[in-house]
C-alpha cells in the first residue's frame, strides 16, 4: 500500500518540521475508498508506529477529492515541544 507509506512519511516529516515525532501522534482518522486496503493498512501502521501505535479509526468512504488517491489520514498530536502539549492537527492527502 504505497500510498498508506507515503501519507505517513509525509506526515513524519510534517511533525519533524514542528519539532514532534511520529510517537507524538495520539489520534489518527484514515479515510479509505477500498475496503480491501485495510488490512494493508494495518500492516504499515505496524511498521510506521510498531506496538506503541496511536488509536487508529479506519472510515470507508465513496471517494475523495482527489480522484487518484484512495487514502487520506488526518492525525492529532498533542506533546509539540513548542507549544508545551497544544493540541495540533495536520491533514496530509497522498496527490
Amino acid at each position: 500500500m504505497a500510498q498508506a507509506e507515503q501519507v505517513f512519511t509525509s506526515i513524519g516529516t510534517v511533525l519533524a518540521d514542528f519539532g514532534a515525532e511520529l510517537r507524538h501522534v495520539v489520534r489518527l482518522v484514515t479515510y479509505l475508498t477500498r475496503q480491501e486496503d485495510i488490512a494493508a493498512l494495518r500492516d504499515v501502521l505496524k511498521s510506521t508506529f510498531g506496538n506503541e501505535a496511536p488509536a487508529n479509526s479506519a472510515v470507508l468512504v465513496g471517494g475523495l477529492t482527489e480522484p487518484s488517491s484512495f487514502l487520506e489520514s488526518k492525525e492529532l498530536n498533542h506533546q509539540r515541544p513548542q507549544r508545551h502539549g497544544a493540541a495540533d492537527e495536520m491533514q496530509c492527502v497522498k496527490a
